[in-house]
Parts: structure tokens; C-alpha cells; sequence
């Protein structure tokens, strides 16, 4: 319940909402939100905390900061890939018993 508090309001009223996809929306996003399986959203979280936009989640991007989350997440999900290939070949190196 601690996270209450720094869940985000609006302070004046809602003029218009666009529900749209990111490709297709006909303006710049306020917010970009984003649904995901865990490993997706896991990378998400950490690449909006590398970008400083994880105040909020990292299900809700403030559009101004999605740039940089894009650019964080393309470098995490490029060293998960690298990771993941250092593994595979170590383990498939290892002698079973």
C-alpha cells in the first residue's frame, strides 16, 4: 500500500483520451502503456528504471521518456541474447553424470 501514494493524478480535468497503437496514433503520447509476459515486462522494468521513467511502473511510459526506454531496452535485450548464448554453450560444454 506504500505505492499509493506516488501513483500519478491528473490535476485538471481529462480534455481527450486516444486509445490507439503506438504506430498509429495520430499524436505524440502523453503515456504509452504496455502489456507484456513476464520476461517482456521484466526487461521493460529494468529498462525504464535504466532511463529514470520507472517512477510510475514499468507498464506506463511517460511518452516524453519513451525514446530512451526504447534505447535502454535495445541494450538489455541484446546482453540478455549475448547472456543467453554464453550459457548455452557452457552448459552444453559441461560433462553430464
Amino acid at each position: 500500500m506504500e505505492d499509493v501514494p506516488q501513483i500519478p493524478t491528473r490535476k485538471t480535468a481529462l480534455q481527450v483520451a486516444v486509445y490507439a497503437p503506438l504506430a498509429a496514433a495520430p499524436v505524440p503520447p502523453d503515456v504509452v502503456l504496455v502489456r507484456g509476459n513476464a520476461r517482456q515486462v521484466m526487461r521493460l522494468a529494468e529498462a525504464a528504471q535504466a532511463a529514470g521513467a520507472a517512477g510510475t511502473g514499468a507498464t506506463a511510459i511517460p511518452g516524453l521518456q519513451l525514446g530512451a526506454v526504447e534505447e535502454k531496452l535495445a541494450v538489455i535485450v541484446r546482453a540478455n541474447q549475448e547472456m543467453e548464448k554464453f550459457h548455452r554453450g557452457r552448459a552444453s560444454a559441461t560433462p553430464t553424470a
